[in-house]
């Protein structure tokens, strides 16, 4: 078995770093000034997905590289604990490359030097890239995938696959017919699910309004300890939630239309923008729910 180290790792962890930290400084200074509680909790939530992502990528660069054996071409992360195998004789084309790395992305990090997640490129289609420097980029193509590496010993990797007769060779991506996410029965689901979340936040203040079940002064806006500071009449209270519910709407139908674009790259990833938007819907209902517990 021969290992490989990515070339000029360096390039990922750096910039994904710099980003980090520019962030969590910009959010600090920013919540000194921030006094409402609503902005408050998503920025915390936004802060600890955003940490989370940001580590996942510096630990998958870090942790990275690749190996071959006699039948295998393994590209492994996170000390092992993630593994991607391919069998040498699925693979179908081999592209070598020195250029910047010119693709949409999808996921992940990159720029014209690195790039670790899905990319599409105009000529090579979805690549799922696992690259740490631009200037020893090989481009792996299976009979259902493709991928780029970077390792540092790009020649003795070239030699190997020559030994196992895959030559270089470009390909051109032909682009399949397009994944139809609204006939997906989890999508339509969450997309359901989120639908009547909003209903529910936009429909509970208009019955208890209704049937005058609301005090005739309610609460308008809190602070980071939940202790209110503008209080309005009880029609103002029911005009800011339908306004949060409309707003949670504008939100959906931006997600919606984020996965349907996307769903043709990576289906995965047309779950994630709806998942997005039911969990924004369900902290504006639990805000609400408090709210209403609270005071009624």
């Amino acid at each position: 078995m021969r290992s490989f180290k990515p070339k000029n790792r360096r390039n990922g962890l750096v910039f994904i770093l710099i980003i980090t930290i520019i962030f969590n400084l910009s959010v600090f200074f920013a919540s000194i000034y921030i006094n409402d509680y609503v902005l408050n909790i998503f920025l915390r939530m936004f802060l600890v997905a955003f940490n989370i992502y940001q580590i996942y990528y510096m630990l998958k660069c870090y942790t990275m590289y690749y190996e071959i054996d006699k039948d295998e071409f393994k590209i492994v992360t996170f000390w092992g604990l993630y593994k991607k195998t391919t069998k040498l004789s699925s693979i179908e084309n081999v592209a070598y490359s020195n250029e910047e790395i010119r693709a949409i992305k999808l996921s992940g990090y990159g720029k014209s030097n690195f790039a670790l997640g899905k990319f599409v490129f105009n000529k090579y289609g979805i690549v799922n890239m696992f690259v740490t420097c631009n200037k020893n980029l090989i481009l792996i193509k299976t009979n259902n995938e493709a991928f780029g590496i970077s390792p540092k010993e790009v020649d003795d990797m070239k030699s190997i696959f020559e030994s196992n007769s895959i030559k270089a060779r470009e390909w051109i991506y032909k682009e399949e017919g397009n994944f139809k996410i609204y006939k997906d029965k989890l999508f339509i689901g969450l997309l359901s699910v989120a639908s009547i979340i909003i209903i529910i936040i936009v429909v509970i203040p208009l019955v208890l309004y209704t049937f005058h079940m609301l005090p005739n002064e309610m609460p308008l806006s809190f602070n980071t300890a939940f202790k209110p500071i503008l209080m309005g009449s009880n029609k103002e209270f029911v005009f800011r939630q339908v306004a949060y519910g409309a707003l949670n709407m504008a939100i959906l139908f931006c997600m919606y239309y984020a996965a349907y674009f996307n769903a043709k790259y990576d289906k995965k990833l047309a779950y994630i923008y709806i998942y997005i938007s039911l969990f924004v819907s369900c902290v504006f209902l639990f805000i609400q729910l408090r709210i209403l517990h609270m005071f009624i």
